[in-house]
């Protein structure tokens, strides 16, 4: 049977037999507990009950038939590496002690227990804590590998010091000496007397039970996890020459014997012109060599081959060959040489660091990957000591294994060879994955090809480790983390300091990691400082900022309340989130904190984000702030003339008077340029006031002079609101009739039409008729041109014919639509200056706008239910003379281009290419132009097609008038509908914006009343905020305080009115004159319910540009820095690439030279200390991770970093073995902004070495991120 069997449970009853009270059904049998389990029959019922309900996978009850044909129930365990379910464990914790004599509660269960008992989010385990406890443990064994001889070879340059040695020492006894550990099993005997298994300590595994007691031995290698800058290279490389293979296991006689088998006697010849290259890349040209095997040829350039090789070197032989005989055989090429694998940036590093320390240097090769299209064969890599590759080419080179090829038959012939990796091929005496922490995720292609490399010693080296199962596998300590349950079990003991022995055993012979803080007497590197740069922002950005950071908390926990309304409870750790809705949640959040270092402003009309200096995102402000400003007007004017529509209902003609002058006086006090009442409202109150005067009693009217100045009012009102429209109009028409006398220019320089002139010219010579037609066919080909109309033309008689009826239509609609747009022209300029003059619109007009009007707007006041009716029926025709003009233009535009109407008639559809018929006569004309008997004709031809594209623009230019036309006519009807006011009405169908029933009076008052309020509040607010804001453009902050007569106090606070007075000044009155959270101006008396803090300038900054503060104090810094000490480097470290470009900019204005790039070329640059690159600009993303920048001596962190991983990788780059000058590490804290709380929140750490525990992404809560957006109130 499948699984292992644990215990016998029960034994079949017979169907003859009778019941039994003891018995029980399981499945269609019955069965009887057997003897020895009768007194547990309650609880085993419970366990088989509770399995059969939930179907467990790891513990089954079976029915099992024995050799004598009669039934048992065993317990059996399936062999599975699945995580035990809780109820597997629950029903193992009764079973276990029922089945087995021996058994006792392993580590598993107990664990169990305590995660109850302490009901709290783990921590991670690779923490400080876990390296102290690894070091103990290495330090109480007596560093037995401290015994073995350590005689460095004279090739290694440099002295390491005392860690370092027994670092090596350890790795050295690693690789050297044979390890065998008893398995973490205990031997369980089933209370049957039959059954014997081993079970896993630290979890639910069954194995089968053998005599002797298995072992494990170590694979040779482990993880070197030395803290950052502790060099851990020169460990390595030090190792590396002391344990090198030994010669006599390196033999590979049988691939050179295969080699010489496919060779031929002749030797190579080059290639003739009639063989084809068949190489791994697709170009033909170059010097060439052949395969020895399949004699096919390859580029000399990607087979690395040189000519000049040695007679004993073995003959060539292709990729192809090489993957066929590296399948057909279970041998792998040996070879002594190391592979190191590393990030792309760090790959030179290694080599340098190669040639630092090792001479005569050993003999290394790049491996660029065969999507370079260079194949290095496999004897050629196993001639070399090291291998330097990077992870990026594996992540490529994964798509040439075995797993990734098909091996399918293609349709088409192969043009180039798809080898296997070289690099698989290989029996690699050592590999080396430098910052290995890149492939603990275990899906990435390249953890995937790292994983397949052949190699007999394996290490990972990293100085960052977030989760060590993956690393552990690469090393080939896979049973510490199989099965899963088991890591996860000593995890947890490690985490609830319950029982740390289990994780320590378990890492004690593959990971060493020494810390900083245990070897500073031995590091010999000069001290560390850290500074912290408290900035306080501008005013603008200030203001900006206390703004921004209310929307963006508004909008974290409007995201928070949204995606998590199923789940209430924010006390979940993030990690637990998807990251997909993470990044929802998080946007906000990110945006303010970016805001600290640069204003970030969200363009929400095109979706894009700029990053603004202080001067641009103070006139941003104050635009923006002009246009809330008006539109608050706007409303505040409208419930004016709301309370007034109402009165006028009520015949309350006083009252709508009274509303309707309070308007017009709003719209004369504020007149600027960007600030003003529209004039339709102004129209509006006036037409309507004149209206109420005369129907209201003698004592409300107005006075004929009064009548007559609003009149004369309205009348300017209604010039100014058309006057723009006007001026386009009219701007339209010019361009419209200077075409069309273009065009009469044209058209009168010869006489006769194009169509008649066509037809002389190709019946001149009508031998030339088969030559014109091809040449016509020819262009229509190569231009794309569709002849479908052509399909029924066989000659040039009949292709004449088909040009003069489209010639007659062309005709035809231009005289139809100069006649149109004379009438249009003659209307507009009728309109507009009766208009100017303030006369009466004529009745034709009226009758024109009016038909416009019903044919084009319409809708506007139809209803939503309307609306639902319109769209069932068909759509009505329209009817008036603009659509017809419309109608005769589209028309005239499928003539004259390539397109056509669509199935409506409205719109022409199409490119602005040439219609069929024009690029015809362009063909003819063409051709007949290149022969010498029509040179005669050659001026008249030109003419005849400037003619037809001089009608193209005219059509251009028609259609722009026209679209100028039906505005125009739209402000017409907008000054008639502005007019209009709201309106009773007894029909509930008829209730629209401008029809409301009786019994709504009431509340369209009390809204317009508490709009009208809201609206005043709003606009007085926002009128202070603009006052701030152009007090701040002004810069106007060296007069002295109105109250105390002094500029002591370099804080003032700003009113609404734009009156400030100082800080203390300030908190005087208030001491005095207590009222809740208003404060009256001093000077005018007037409340301010809002109130602008302060600062008054200091010094000017010494940089060149305007800069955010925080970039500003970045570059002077640096300034400061390099006139200190020219020869100074600095790496600036952000999250962000928009901020670092923004830096850039400062940087370049200020003449600081930099690089940005993180390019191999760039780092190299900023090392040199000719080129005098003074900053080094990295995304944390990129370049924080081992890289050896010692060069500098300063390292900026623009914003608080909130993985205390990525903080130590960016510190660790200056901070490390090699360094010889002090260093400095510089935080930019901008006070009163969220980065003072999230500095707060890493200072706090519980773990101060690390700052591990508050801010992982395993601890950290929604509830947590709360905290971060509530900041200290302003003293």
């Amino acid at each position: 049977m499948d699984g292992i069997v644990l215990c016998e449970i029960a034994d079949e009853v017979a169907p003859e037999c009778p019941e039994d009270p003891m018995e029980f059904r399981y499945g269609k049998r019955r069965w009887l507990f057997k003897e020895f389990l009768t007194e547990y029959a309650e609880e085993i019922l419970i366990c088989i009950e509770e399995c059969q309900n939930a179907r467990t996978r790891k513990l089954k009850f079976k029915p099992v038939r024995q050799p004598t044909g009669s039934w048992i129930l065993v317990l059996c365990h399936e062999q599975t590496y699945t995580r035990s379910r809780p109820v597997e464990m629950q029903v193992a914790a009764k079973l276990l002690p029922l089945i087995f004599k021996d058994f006792t509660t392993s580590l598993e269960f107990e664990v169990a227990q305590q995660e109850q008992k302490h009901q709290r989010p783990l921590k991670t385990y690779v923490t400080t804590k876990l390296y102290d406890a690894l070091y103990e443990r290495h330090r109480q064994t007596g560093d037995p590998y401290e015994e073995l001889p350590f005689n460095m070879p004279k090739r290694f340059q440099s002295r390491l010091r005392k860690y370092q040695e027994r670092t090596v020492s350890w790795m050295l006894a690693r690789e050297q000496q044979i390890t065998k550990l008893p398995v973490k099993y205990t031997a369980l005997h089933a209370i049957d007397g039959k059954s014997r298994v081993f079970k896993h300590n630290y979890c639910l595994q069954f194995y089968t039970y053998e005599e002797q007691f298995p072992q494990i031995t170590l694979p040779p290698g482990g993880i070197l996890a030395d803290e950052m800058g502790l060099g851990k290279t020169v460990e390595f490389l030090a190792m590396l020459l002391m344990n090198p293979r030994p010669k006599d296991s390196i033999r590979n006689e049988y691939w050179y014997q295969r080699l010489e088998e496919f060779a031929d006697d002749v030797p190579l010849k080059r290639m003739r012109r009639a063989e084809k290259v068949f190489c791994i890349c697709t170009q033909k040209r170059g010097s060439l060599v052949q395969c020895s095997k399949c004699r096919r040829w390859q580029h000399e350039t990607c087979m690395n081959y040189n000519f000049k090789i040695s007679m004993n070197d073995p003959p060539h032989m292709c990729p192809s060959c090489w993957s066929e005989l590296a399948k057909s055989s279970d041998k792998l090429v040996e070879t002594g040489a190391t592979i190191i694998v590393s990030p792309n940036a760090i790959k030179k590093q290694w080599y340098h660091e190669m040639q630092k320390h090792i001479s005569p240097g050993l003999k290394v090769h790049l491996y660029f990957g065969l999507h370079s299209c260079r194949w290095v064969s496999p004897l050629e890599l196993a001639k070399y000591d090291v291998v330097l590759t990077d992870y990026t080419i594996l992540r490529n080179e994964i798509y040439h294994t075995t797993d990734f090829k098909s091996d399918r038959q293609m349709r088409h012939q192969q043009l180039y060879i798809r080898p296997d990796s070289p690099l698989l091929m290989v029996n690699w005496w050592r590999v080396c994955l430098d910052e290995a922490q890149m492939v603990e995720s275990n899906t990435s292609a390249a953890a995937e090809m790292v994983r397949m490399l052949p190699a007999i010693n394996r290490w990972a080296v990293t100085g960052t480790i977030d989760d060590l199962p993956p690393l552990l596998e690469f090393v080939g300590r896979t049973e510490v983390c199989r099965p899963p349950d088991a890591w996860q079990t000593v995890d947890k003991a490690f985490q609830l300091n319950y029982k740390s022995e289990p994780l320590l055993e378990s890492l004690e012979h593959s990971l060493w990691r020494t810390c900083k803080s245990k070897v500073e007497h031995e590091l010999g590197i000069p001290p560390q400082t850290e500074v912290v740069h408290r900035l306080e922002l501008s005013n603008v950005e200030s203001l900006y900022y206390r703004e921004e950071h209310l929307k963006c908390h508004e909008q974290f926990l409007t995201a928070v309340a949204k995606h998590t309304r199923h789940n209430a409870d924010n006390s979940s750790c993030l990690a637990s989130i998807s990251p997909q809705l993470l990044r929802i949640i998080l946007k906000p959040f990110l945006r303010i904190r970016q805001t600290c270092s640069v204003p970030v402003v969200l363009n929400s009309n095109v979706s894009s984000t700029d990053y603004l200096n202080p001067q641009d995102l103070l006139v941003r402000l104050k635009t923006n702030n002009e246009t809330e400003c008006k539109t608050e007007l706007r409303s505040w004017a409208s419930s004016y003339n709301g309370l007034a529509a109402i009165h006028f209902i009520k015949e309350d003609f006083s009252k709508a008077i009274k509303y309707y002058k309070l308007l017009l006086k709003l719209a004369s006090d504020y007149q600027e340029p960007n600030i003003s009442v529209d004039s339709v409202l102004q129209i509006h109150a006036i037409y309507n006031l004149l209206q109420a005067s005369e129907l209201a009693t003698s004592g409300d009217k107005l006075s004929e002079s009064e009548q007559q100045s609003y009149q004369a009012q309205m009348k300017r009102l209604e010039w100014k609101y058309l006057e723009d429209n006007t001026l386009v109009l009219q701007s339209a028409l010019e361009c419209y009739e200077e075409k069309l006398n273009e065009v009469s220019e044209l058209e009168g320089q010869f006489e006769g039409s194009t169509v008649d002139f066509l037809a002389t010219v190709v019946n001149h010579k009508s031998s030339l008729h088969d030559a014109m037609w091809n040449k016509v066919r020819d262009d229509f080909f190569r231009q794309n041109i569709s002849v479908e109309k052509l399909d029924n033309v066989s000659s040039m008689a009949g292709l004449l014919y088909f040009v003069d009826l489209w010639h007659a239509k062309l005709q035809k609609l231009r005289s139809n639509l100069l006649i149109d747009f004379e009438y249009l022209k003659g209307v507009m300029q009728e309109a507009c200056e009766a208009v100017k003059t303030g006369n009466v619109l004529s009745q034709d007009i009226n009758n024109f706008i009016a038909s416009v009007t019903d044919c084009h707007l319409a809708d506007i006041l139809i209803e939503d239910k309307d609306k639902e009716k319109e769209k069932k029926k068909p759509k009505k025709r329209r009817h008036c003379r603009l659509c017809k003009t419309r109608d005769s233009l589209n028309q005239f535009e499928c003539v004259l281009f390539d397109k056509k109407l669509d199935e409506e008639a409205t719109v022409a559809e199409g490119l602005e290419n040439p219609s069929m018929e024009i690029s015809l006569i362009k063909a003819i004309f063409s051709f007949l132009r290149s022969k010498p008997e029509f040179s005669e004709w050659k001026a008249e031809c030109q003419n005849k097609l400037d003619f037809l594209s001089c009608l193209q623009d005219l059509a251009k230019f028609q259609i722009k008038y026209w679209i100028e036309v039906e505005y125009m006519v739209k402000a017409f009807d907008e000054l008639g509908m502005c007019k209009m006011r709201i309106l009773l009405t007894d029909d509930p169908e008829e209730q629209s914006n401008y029809r409301i029933l009786a019994c709504q009076l009431d509340e369209q008052l009390e809204f317009n009343q508490y709009n009208l309020h809201e609206s005043q509040l709003n606009f007085t607010r926002l009128c202070g905020r603009l006052k701030y804001l152009k007090h701040l453009k002004e810069d106007a902050t060296d007069k002295p305080c109105p109250i105390c007569q002094t500029q002591d106090d370099v804080r003032y606070v700003m009113m609404v009115c734009g009156h400030f007075v100082c800080q203390h000044c300030l908190d005087s009155m208030r001491k005095k004159f207590s009222r809740d959270g208003v404060t009256k101006c001093p000077l005018c008396r007037q409340d301010s319910p809002q109130l602008y803090y302060s600062v008054r300038p200091g010094a000017h900054k010494s940089i060149i540009g305007d800069f955010s503060t925080k970039i500003a104090s970045i570059v002077e810094l640096v300034l400061k820095i390099r006139s200190d000490n020219e020869k100074e480097k600095v790496l600036i470290f952000s999250q962000w690439q928009a901020i670092l470009i923004q830096i850039a900019r400062a940087l370049n204005i200020n003449n600081i030279q930099f690089r940005n790039k993180c390019t191999n070329t760039d780092i190299e640059e900023f090392k040199d200390p000719l080129k005098n690159i003074t900053c080094l600009l990295m995304p944390l993303s990129k370049g924080s991770k081992g890289l050896n920048l010692i060069e500098a001596t300063h390292v900026f962190l623009v914003e608080p970093i909130l993985n205390p991983g990525d903080e130590r990788q960016a510190i660790g780059r200056i901070h490390r073995f090699g360094q010889n000058k002090p260093t400095k590490v510089h935080r930019f804290i901008v006070n009163g902004t969220i980065e003072e709380n999230i500095l707060s929140l890493i200072t706090s750490a519980d773990d101060t070495k690390t700052l591990s525990t508050h801010w992982d992404l395993e601890n950290m809560t929604l509830d947590s991120l709360k905290k971060l957006f509530i900041l200290k109130e302003m003293e």
